[in-house]
Formats: C-alpha cells, sequence, structure tokens
C-alpha cells in the first residue's frame, strides 16, 4: 500500500470512530432529556420548581426517579408493566456504557509500520470488584466505528420509547384513553438480544 494511500485509509478510519462516538453522544442527551421532560410533564405543578431538582440529579438517579414515577401511571396491564421494566434494564445498560466510553481510555489509530487496518479502536477501563481491579465483563475493548454506530442507534429508538411510554402516562393521568403504553412500545429479542421497539400508530413496527 502507497503511504499516501495508507494515510488516506487510517485517517478515514479514525475519523469513522470519532464520528461514531459523537452520535453516540447526541443519542444519550436525548435519551437523558426525554427522561427529564416527560418526568416533569407526568408529575406536572409547577415544572419550573421540579426542573430546579432534576437538573441536579445524574443519570441512575434520574431513571430510578423516572421509573417510580411511570408506575403510578393509571391502570398498568402486565404488558405495561413489562414494557417499563425492559425499558429501564436498557437505559441502565447505556448510563453504564456511557460511563465506561466517557471515563475509559481510547486508542484510536495506533498501530505500527506493517498495520494497514486502523478500523478497531482499543478501549481499557478498569473498575474494583470483589476479585481485584479488573475490565467490566460486557465492555467491547475493541470497537468499530460500526459497532458504536449500532449502539447510537439503539440509544435513539430507547429515547424514542421513553418519549413514548412517558407521553402516554401523562395522558392517561387527566383523561381517558384506550391507547396504553404497551401499544405503542415492545420488547422483541434478536439474536439472544433485547430490542425496544416503537411505533407511532401501533401497526407499524
Amino acid at each position: 500500500m502507497a503511504e499516501s494511500s495508507r494515510d488516506e485509509t487510517r485517517l478515514a478510519q479514525i475519523n469513522d470512530i470519532y464520528r461514531a462516538l459523537g452520535q453516540f453522544l447526541v443519542e444519550f442527551s436525548r435519551m437523558v432529556t426525554a427522561m427529564e421532560s416527560t418526568l416533569t410533564s407526568a408529575v406536572g405543578g409547577d415544572e419550573q420548581l421540579l426542573r430546579s431538582i432534576i437538573v441536579e440529579l445524574t443519570a441512575y438517579p434520574l431513571a430510578q426517579a423516572w421509573r417510580s414515577v411511570m408506575t403510578k401511571t393509571p391502570d398498568l396491564t402486565e404488558d405495561d408493566q413489562k414494557v417499563l421494566s425492559e425499558l429501564r434494564v436498557e437505559i441502565g445498560y447505556l448510563i453504564e456504557l456511557r460511563n465506561d466510553w466517557m471515563h475509559g481510555a481510547w486508542f484510536v489509530g495506533y498501530g505500527n509500520e506493517t498495520t494497514t487496518d486502523w478500523s478497531e479502536a482499543a478501549l481499557f477501563r478498569f473498575k474494583n470488584t470483589k476479585a481485584g481491579v479488573a475490565t467490566p465483563d460486557r465492555l467491547n475493548r475493541f470497537p468499530t466505528a460500526d459497532y458504536i454506530t449500532s449502539v447510537a442507534i439503539h440509544a435513539s429508538v430507547v429515547a424514542d420509547a421513553i418519549g413514548s411510554y412517558g407521553s402516554i402516562s401523562m395522558i392517561r393521568r387527566y383523561r381517558t384513553i384506550t391507547t396504553r403504553p404497551s401499544d405503542r412500545n415492545r420488547v422483541t429479542t434478536v439474536d439472544g438480544r433485547r430490542q425496544i421497539e416503537t411505533t407511532s400508530d401501533g401497526v407499524n413496527w
């Protein structure tokens, strides 16, 4: 591979990883904003006073508060409760992953004079455990741009599901409607992995 072509390939693959990380950051912030906005709307009252409390919450306690408020939605069915429970698990997974990614040490574009593929980053993240210092079990230590993008897309879907669930919850508090949270949100399994799906009409998933 010519040196100029090699440099172009390396730079392109580095930029792909950077763009994917930026996409994840944006979608994660959408998820947090969705919890904040639907929580304040569902509780009602003086939203500015409530927001003055919420704004100090980090993602974990915010997620706990959001779920607690959503459990007070009138007449939740078992399906509604299942969706809420599974959605909270996915929120927790994304929060944990965000923390690992933001506090981990990234090495992007590294190699030697024979390297021709820089599509994998190296990620080092250590935590104290009962067995000593260790890398989180579920952490992908060599993420690619495609992998990071797939996580960003998942975060986007979770953000949409939070908005949908929260909006329906708020409406059901103040008037009678037939639409339930589980009519617009569902949990499926694809290749052994939990998937959150949301729809605007209850038909086209």
